[in-house]
C-alpha cells in the first residue's frame, strides 16, 4: 500500500533474479495453496502488481478482491485479463480502510511493512481488515508475527551515520546534527557474526486480533561475544500458515525485502562475554501515522557495574530541541 513503489520495485519484491526474495514469495504462495478451497473469497491488501491475487485465483479461489493505493494496480488488472482470470478478481484502486466489500473474505493476505509492520498506517489497516472484512473463522496471511532483538556490531553503517558530523571542516560544530542522526532508526543488513548477544523476543502479534498500533517491552540481552557494539537490531519472524514460516534473523539466509531495523546507540561500547544489555523499547504511533521510537539502554558488566547508559528517542526534524 505504497504509492511510491514502481513496477520495477514490485518485481524486486516478488523475486526477480533474487533467489532469496523468491523464497519469500514462494512461502506466501504455499500458504495460499494450503488454505484456499473452491469456496474461498480472498482479500489481498496492498496487492501491488497483483502477484498474490493472481496466484489465489489460479489456485481456484471463488473470488479475489485486490486493493492497492498505487496506480500500478492497473497493470495488475491487465495481467488478470492476459491470464484469463479477470472474471474472478475485482481490483480496487483505493485504501482498504475506505472500502466496503460486498462479502466477507475467508482469507486475507497482506505483507505490509518491510523490515517491521510497526510503520505508517500498516497496523491500523490490518486491524481494520480483520475487524470489517474477515469472515468468522477466517484466516490471515501472515497469521502471526514476532519481533526479535539483539545487540549488534555495525561499524560500516555506524560510520556512515556519524562521520559526516564529526570533525567538521573549518572548525565548525556539527554535534547537534550528530545527536539527531544517532537517534534515527534505519534499515540495515546484519550478518550472523555481527550478532553479539542472545536474541530476545520483544513483541508478538496475532494478525486476527490486533488491539493497538503501539508496541513496547523490556529486554535483557546477555552478551555472548566480545566486540565493539553499535546498537540494537530488530527483525521479523512470520508464521504464514501452519508449518510455513519466514524469518529475517541474522542467523537465517537473508531476506532482502525485510532486512533488519537498526537502533543506533549514542556511542559504540566495547562489550565482553558475560555483560548484559537491558533495553526498555517502545514504539508509539502518532496521529499522522508516524512513529516515535524510544530505546533506553543500560549496559552492565558481568560483575553488575554500569558500563554505559543511554536514553534515546526518535523525533521528526521539526522537533529538534532548541536552546
Amino acid at each position: 500500500m505504497n504509492g511510491n513503489y514502481s513496477l520495477f520495485d514490485y518485481g524486486t519484491m516478488v523475486g526477480g533474479t533474487d533467489e532469496l526474495n523468491r523464497r519469500r514469495s514462494a512461502a506466501f504462495a504455499r500458504a495460499l495453496e494450503q488454505l484456499i478451497t473452491p469456496a474461498s473469497v480472498v482479500l489481498d491488501i496492498g496487492t501491488g502488481a497483483g502477484w498474490f491475487a493472481l496466484i489465489a485465483a489460479k489456485l481456484g479461489a471463488k473470488h479475489v478482491f485486490a486493493i492497492e493505493t498505487n496506480p500500478v494496480v492497473e497493470v495488475a488488472r491487465q495481467l488478470a485479463r492476459d491470464n484469463g482470470l479477470a472474471d474472478r478478481i475485482t481490483f480496487l484502486h483505493a485504501d482498504s480502510t475506505q472500502v466496503e466489500l460486498p462479502e466477507k473474505a475467508h482469507i486475507i493476505t497482506g505483507d505490509l511493512g518491510g523490515s517491521l509492520p510497526i510503520a505508517g498506517p500498516n497496523l491500523p489497516a490490518l486491524r481494520d481488515a480483520a475487524e470489517r472484512h474477515l469472515a468468522p473463522g477466517g484466516s490471515m496471511i501472515p497469521a502471526h508475527g514476532q519481533v526479535w532483538a539483539g545487540v549488534v556490531a555495525q561499524p560500516h553503517l555506524y560510520g556512515q551515520i556519524t562521520r559526516p558530523w564529526e570533525n567538521g571542516p573549518f572548525g565548525l560544530d556539527y554535534s547537534r546534527a550528530r545527536a539527531q542522526v544517532v537517534n534515527t532508526p534505519r534499515k540495515t543488513r546484519v550478518k550472523a557474526a555481527q550478532l553479539l548477544s542472545e536474541p530476545g523476543l520483544w513483541w508478538k502479534m496475532d494478525y486476527r486480533h490486533i488491539t493497538s498500533p503501539h508496541a513496547e517491552g523490556r529486554l535483557n540481552l546477555p552478551v555472548t561475544g566480545a566486540g565493539l557494539a553499535h546498537g540494537i537490531a530488530l527483525w521479523l519472524e512470520y508464521r504464514l500458515a501452519p508449518g510455513i514460516e519466514l524469518s529475517a534473523a541474522p542467523t537465517q539466509p537473508a531476506l532482502p525485502i525485510y532486512g533488519q531495523f537498526f537502533l543506533p546507540w549514542t556511542a559504540p561500547v566495547e562489550l565482553s562475554a558475560g555483560d548484559s544489555v537491558e533495553v526498555d523499547l517502545r514504539a508509539r504511533q502518532r496521529k499522522e501515522h508516524s512513529y516515535v521510537w524510544r530505546w533506553d539502554t543500560v549496559i552492565h558488566t558481568a560483575e553488575g557495574a554500569v558500563k554505559a547508559r543511554y536514553n534515546q528517542a526518535s523525533l521528526p526534524m521539526v522537533e529538534l530541541p532548541h536552546e
